[in-house]
């Protein structure tokens, strides 16, 4: 682990309003020290779920944070688990899954559907074990890139990586994404393989679903996939989007669809600000979601 590293995860815990400082940075030296020892597989705690991490590759990003924060993004996550606890959504889709973190959390309520999508081959299959460890029938893991068009797309290749993505631009929004993406000489030096893409409404359209809540962080690729999804979008009542270096076409997108934002939750307050760069990911909502969050009693700032 690089210093900056070690100094941004410290800075985490330090901001996370329910983990101690001391608590949280214990648990990720001795995270460390397992690293080093190889101590791999193993499982850790995550709300009513237990994650499954296969081995040094993957026990960093998500995997790291859920070790010394569990919940590592206290606001969205505590928020999405309390809606979908309460009923307010049944079907959902997680965007970027991962080795799904987001996915067993959103399952948790065996009610709720979730439709959880990775396209890298291995990190696809460390998803799938973790949902039939935890006994999930109601998470379905697809190998698949939703894009703004159907094909293929390259793909960053390195096994477990948060942070694999699409490499260059493709599509209808390729100009507009120009500077999004990683810059073309990183990119270049990396491994990459071919993966399949779909349209976001093709998928629903062919499978019947309508998720009502989206969580989506694919690493730069958000335009793309939103512009895949325009007709889908009409009928989501909240979305949560990683939206870093991307603002402009993500707010452009979903304010077509009359989602609102972008919202910071402080879920221990119940109440939704105006989103700051210091925040978790934004959130978006439609008027109708918003009523039930109000039901609930959340406030928003206005």
């Amino acid at each position: 682990m690089g210093l900056f590293q070690l100094a941004n995860t410290m800075r985490l815990i330090r901001n996370h309003p329910a983990m101690p400082f001391w608590k949280g940075a214990t648990r990720h030296l001795a995270w460390q020290a397992r690293k080093l020892a190889g101590r791999f597989p193993c499982e850790i705690p995550l709300g009513d779920s237990r994650l499954l991490v296969a081995g040094r590759r993957v026990a960093r990003g998500p995997a790291a944070l859920v070790n010394c924060m569990e919940l590592y993004d206290h606001n969205n996550m505590g928020l999405l688990r309390q809606i979908l606890h309460e009923g307010l959504a049944r079907r959902v889709f997680d965007i970027g899954a991962n080795i799904g973190v987001y996915t067993l959390l959103l399952s948790e309520n065996p009610e709720v559907e979730v439709a959880a999508f990775e396209p890298h081959p291995v990190t696809y299959r460390m998803l799938q074990e973790n949902i039939r460890h935890n006994g999930r029938a109601n998470a379905t893991g697809w190998q698949l890139a939703l894009s703004d068009r159907g094909g293929v797309l390259n793909f960053s290749d390195v096994p477990g990586s948060p942070v694999n993505h699409v490499v260059g631009g493709t599509g209808e929004l390729q100009q507009e994404r120009s500077d999004c993406t990683t810059a073309p000489g990183k990119d270049e030096r990396q491994p990459t393989l071919r993966v399949e893409s779909v349209r976001g409404d093709d998928f629903c359209q062919l499978h019947g679903f309508q998720p009502e809540v989206i969580k989506l962080d694919v690493e730069g690729h958000e335009p793309a996939v939103l512009a895949g999804l325009t007709e889908t979008l009409r009928h989501v009542g909240l979305i949560v989007v990683e939206t870093e270096g991307r603002e402009q076409p993500v707010d452009r997108i979903l304010c077509q669809a009359r989602l609102s934002g972008p919202w910071a939750c402080d879920f221990n307050h119940q109440r939704f600000n105006p989103h700051t760069s210091h925040a978790e990911d934004p959130i978006y909502l439609s008027n109708d979601f918003r009523e039930r969050l109000e039901s609930l009693g959340y406030r928003f700032a206005d």
